[in-house]
């Protein structure tokens, strides 16, 4: 199912896993204005990631380029994408991780978060509409692709402490993302489906001071081999979830005890990450 090259003819993705981040001139050219703000075309003909992190900059560019510090959230935040070990049979067949509208197991909740998330990178409302009578926008797979998929942010730079982050919410397993995922990522100090009246998205190119990020939106691809650094598994799972830590280990990433930060898996190629404190 999965490759490391999608095209775009007859409506598949032009995905190029080998290069995480690229900006597109030509895309940031395009006026920023409702009508101009994103075409359909442009998933004709370039790779999905590159377009995550074109729509990305742009927000930069427009939001707070003016604002721009030495230190930013850029370098001070990891983003955390917590799962429930029930899905990672279905992870070990994909190698990505899947977001609601690409699942699609409840319609109606997929068109009223389509209409948020065109919110987060500031595209036209009409974009997502969940009244078109065709629904072309709502079910194209490769909008779907470009869509977020939800991390959380863990500030490293005011704790090293692998457990400050554990989520029982989310799940009992963390994939602890690459540094350029960053690129093509927004965030929100809460959540972004909570009805707050000033919450709006950033990118991470910004700082704000005694303020930490709490929910990330990272757009596009996120896949096991070129996305993910490491794993972390917590106190339940290590008890109550065996069978999925194995399957876990075939991905080929480092496993992190996520309390004590003692390593529970060693690829072939394996270097103790930064901010993960041995026993």
């Amino acid at each position: 199912m999965f490759s490391s090259f999608f095209f775009a003819k007859n409506n598949r993705i032009i995905l190029d896993t080998k290069n995480p981040y690229n900006v597109l001139p030509e895309l940031l050219a395009v006026p920023l204005t409702l009508d101009k703000a994103f075409e359909l075309t442009w998933l004709d003909n370039y790779q999905i990631n590159d377009i995550a992190s074109t729509l990305v900059e742009r927000l930069y560019i427009k939001k707070e380029k003016h604002d721009k510090q030495e230190i930013t959230y850029f370098q001070k935040v990891e983003l955390r994408l917590c799962f429930p070990g029930h899905i990672i049979k279905s992870l070990s067949e994909t190698r990505e991780f899947l977001n609601i509208h690409q699942v699609g197991k409840n319609r109606e909740a997929v068109k009223n978060r389509a209409i948020i998330e065109a919110t987060f990178l500031e595209l036209p409302f009409e974009l997502f509409d969940p009244n078109s009578p065709t629904l072309d926008y709502i079910n194209d797979e490769r909008l779907h692709y470009l869509r977020p998929k939800y991390v959380l942010c863990h500030d490293v730079s005011r704790s090293s402490l692998v457990g400050k982050f554990t989520s029982l919410q989310y799940g009992n397993f963390t994939a602890v993302l690459e540094e350029h995922a960053k690129h093509r990522a927004t965030f929100t100090f809460y959540d972004s489906l909570t009805p707050i009246l000033d919450n709006p998205t950033h990118t991470f190119y910004a700082c704000y001071q005694n303020k930490s990020p709490y929910e990330g939106q990272v757009f596009g691809h996120i896949g096991i081999a070129e996305d993910v650094k490491y794993f972390l598994v917590n106190a339940t799972a290590l008890v109550l979830e065996r069978e999925a830590i194995e399957l876990l280990k075939t991905f080929g990433k480092p496993i992190y005890n996520s309390v004590t930060g003692e390593i529970l898996f060693k690829p072939l190629d394996f270097k103790r990450h930064d901010g993960i404190l041995a026993l």
